[in-house]
């Protein structure tokens, strides 16, 4: 028999009790579960209120509430009901592990049978997660760190800056459960790494935990001790696992790089010296013996600051037994100049570690240079009869030439109305590839049009003036750094 409301409607179930300490339903967890912390007291159960109450004198209205088919409390009223009042309590004694029912019933003042609710399902779980007992469930790492080694500085970097461990298979392992890891200086400290919750899809599955290199590096290098423990949902703890011991050399060694050598300079300090006119090519920077560079390293010099006109970067690949060649055209953009030559190391990460700087004082670039020649001239003499519409110019190449350098041509002389007069054959002309290798006007294309060469003062000397900026037109010498050609003119 049921309750009948007064809108006609039967009632054959009440609504189930609530248990305010029962945890949220999980995937593939147990249903209703309580946690381990609310078993410790009588459990609390409230039983909702329900409709067309009227208890009164000699009509009371009674609850019973059922722990499977056991009553473990019962409560009557003859007067209206208070919210507090619908509060009841399981014994403890009767929070034992396994699965449970947990109901009432009611009897309301104008029936005489009393009205079941449905009942709520509890799981009460005391055991706590038992670890393998293969080696007391000891983590599982790489054979590679267990050795006198360890963990090393080069392991980490070869692995993702990672250590790794296995966790051995523990018993009914269930959604919910919670394992925290452990990486201790002394034995049984518990000094925590993370924890992990885990979920209906790690069931089944191999369960890893991860050690960073930078917590690694952290804690610092010496004998570390590597461990774990289970919590299930309830919050039983497992026995703790063995402690693994580990050696650790993780924190990379100083990295030590003494500057480089560079070939044809003298002195021994940060600052050489390199004597541009007493060079003979064949430049080479070496690495220092006593540089820190691990197997697989890339090495890189850097010849003069990065940006500049005639610096240089080398590569890994054009070291021949520890030597780096300077290209020709990339020293003379430092004639009278102090330049910074270093080596850069990049490791396995992609970091970058410069060498100290070495410091290159250059001497400035004065010889190896030919004066310009008039193709229709001798040596001393020009005769306009000799000149057609312009006359040609060439200059050969010099030593150290370099698409890097300026150079300005110009043709000054006496003129024959007095004074002297000036013809800019080339104001700041790059050096081109092919310059490089017939020199400039080798093709007549560098000439002085002979309207200008009949200016000049018959029988007296002119000149042909050169100057060349080395770098690219940044700085020019004060005066010619070229031989004159200084031909004299006759009709």
């Amino acid at each position: 028999m049921g309750i009948i409301l007064s809108d006609g409607t039967l009632v054959e179930e009440l609504e189930p009790p609530e248990v305010p300490a029962m945890m949220e339903d999980i995937p593939g967890g147990a249903p209703g579960l309580l946690p381990i912390a609310a078993l410790g007291s009588p459990l609390l159960v409230v039983v909702p209120m329900w409709n067309e109450s009227n208890p009164r004198p000699g009509r009371p209205e009674v609850v019973r509430v059922f722990w499977g088919d056991d009553v473990v409390s019962c409560r009557e009223w003859e007067a209206p009901v208070l919210p507090e009042e619908l509060e009841f309590h399981v014994p403890v004694e009767v929070l034992v592990e396994g699965v449970h029912k947990v109901s009432y019933d009611l009897k309301l003042a104008n029936t005489n049978l009393p009205t079941p609710s449905l009942a709520l399902t509890l799981t009460i779980d005391r055991t706590p997660p038992l670890l393998s007992a293969e080696d007391e469930g000891a983590l599982k790492f790489d054979p590679e760190v267990i050795g006198e080694e360890g963990v090393s500085y080069r392991y980490l970097e070869e692995n993702d800056d990672l250590l790794v461990a296995d966790v051995p298979a523990y018993h009914t392992p269930m959604p919910g459960d919670r394992i925290l890891w452990y990486w201790d200086r002394q034995l049984y400290d518990y000094e925590l790494v993370d924890e992990r919750t885990l979920y209906q899809e790690d069931m089944g599955k191999p369960l890893q935990l991860e050690y960073s290199g930078e917590m690694i590096r952290e804690r610092g290098d010496g004998a570390r001790f590597a461990h774990y423990e289970l919590y299930d949902r309830a919050g039983n703890r497992s026995a703790r696992s063995r402690q693994v011991q580990l050696n650790v050399s993780a924190t990379p060694p100083s990295r030590v790089l003494q500057w480089p050598q560079v070939s044809d300079t003298k002195g021994s300090g940060e600052e050489v010296t390199f004597d541009l006119n007493a060079f003979n090519g064949g430049l080479f920077v070496t690495v220092a013996p006593e540089a820190i560079i691990e197997p697989g390293e890339t090495v890189a010099v850097q010849w003069a600051a990065p940006g500049a006109v005639g610096s240089f970067t080398t590569d890994d690949d054009s070291a021949k037994a520890g030597q780096f060649p300077i290209p020709d055209d990339k020293i003379s953009a430092h004639s009278a100049k102090v330049i910074p030559v270093y080596y850069e190391v990049t490791d396995l990460k992609g970091v970058k570690h410069p060498s100290a700087l070495r410091r290159v004082r250059v001497s400035r670039l004065t010889s190896g240079f030919q004066a310009a020649q008039i193709k229709e001239a001798t040596t001393e003499r020009l005769y306009l009869s000799d000149v057609g519409t312009s006359a040609t110019i060439t200059l050969a190449t010099w030593f150290l030439i370099s698409t890097d350098h300026r150079v300005t041509l110009t043709v000054t002389g006496p003129a024959q109305a007095g004074g002297s007069v000036t013809y800019p054959v080339l104001t700041a002309h790059p050096v081109s590839v092919a310059e490089m290798d017939n020199g400039l006007g080798s093709n007549g294309d560098v000439t002085v049009p002979k309207s200008f060469l009949q200016t000049l003062a018959r029988g007296q000397q002119f000149s042909v003036l050169v100057m060349v900026s080395f770098d690219g037109g940044e700085t020019w010498p004060a005066e010619p750094n070229f031989p004159a050609l200084s031909p004299t003119l006759f009709d």
